[in-house]
């Protein structure tokens, strides 16, 4: 049941940003979803929400998916490397990630945007983290189960 929820939230995140903004929010909640989930179903969001990304968008398709998979492919990388569970990381990692997007995809003012990004990359993970641990809380004192 929880992944029918991120893939619906991801969804709603693909259309916000192919409509109203350049941030590119989806980046940042995959980057969250990995960071904290640690599960291969990330790599086919991405995939998939690049996809949607680029045909609402009017770009090459598969551009945007390439993108995601190769930012997600190197986190991972450094996830066995260095500690990518906290809140620095998570900044870094959306601000690099976001720079290199928006500068790929010829977008104006990357440098502010990137470090809007970081910013709200790091709020988008401190929610989810905090809705994690509610969940599994939740799922520790479940009476009669």
């Amino acid at each position: 049941m929880r992944i029918w929820i991120l893939s619906f939230i991801l969804l709603i995140m693909v259309l916000i940003e192919a409509t109203f903004t350049t941030v590119p929010i989806v980046l940042l909640l995959l980057i969250s979803f990995l960071v904290l989930e640690k599960k291969s179903w990330v790599f086919s969001a991405a995939f998939f929400s690049g996809l949607a990304l680029d045909i609402l968008s009017l770009r090459f398709l598969g551009s945007t998916s390439l993108y995601f998979i190769i930012v997600l492919f190197i986190i991972n990388l450094y996830e066995r490397r260095f500690e990518t569970a906290n809140i620095y990381f998570v900044l870094f990692a959306s601000f690099i990630g976001s720079f290199f997007y928006l500068t790929v995809f010829d977008i104006r003012f990357a440098f502010p945007q990137a470090l809007f990004s970081a910013f709200l990359g790091s709020l988008i993970f401190f929610l989810i983290s905090i809705l994690s641990k509610k969940e599994k809380l939740g799922y520790k004192y479940r009476i009669g189960k």
